[in-house]
């Protein structure tokens, strides 16, 4: 089974919601066989900026934490690397041939997710099925 690459959607959803959320269970079922999630620069980019907008110190502080120790327990870090960025220029341009482009920073988690043999978790199935080759998965039914 791929590893599973979170969107930032996903991960929000994961660290903040209710325990009985159909993701936990999607997310409780994968980690039973040991299993990591993949996280990139990008979704941990997006996160952290959200959350630093959070007015209430004491949450944002929390949710920044619950970040690091989700990162560093769970997680399997990808790097954005010379094939990756390779691979989204080229994906980029297949997309915009098509007139079908997405945003920059979905192109660079699908392009991590070609390069490195994940699947990307998301709700938003309709831009990351444009991708050829990338598995697609929504927990957040």
């Amino acid at each position: 089974m791929k590893l599973a690459l979170l969107d930032t959607e996903h991960l929000s959803h994961l660290l903040m919601s209710e325990p009985r959320t159909t993701l936990r269970r999607y997310a409780t079922q994968y980690r039973k066989g040991g299993r990591r999630f993949g996280m990139n620069p990008i979704t941990y980019y997006e996160f952290r900026r959200w959350v630093l907008e959070f007015e209430d110190l004491n949450a944002r502080r929390e949710t920044l934490q619950a970040l690091e120790d989700f990162v560093k327990q769970e997680c399997k870090w990808f790097d954005i690397t010379k094939s990756v960025s390779q691979k989204a220029s080229y994906l980029w341009w297949r997309l915009k041939v098509q007139n079908q482009l997405i945003e920059e920073t979905d192109l660079l988690i699908a392009a991590t997710a070609v390069t490195y043999g994940l699947k990307v978790v998301t709700e938003n199935v309709s831009h990351f099925e444009r991708i050829p080759g990338l598995e697609v998965e929504n927990w957040h039914l």
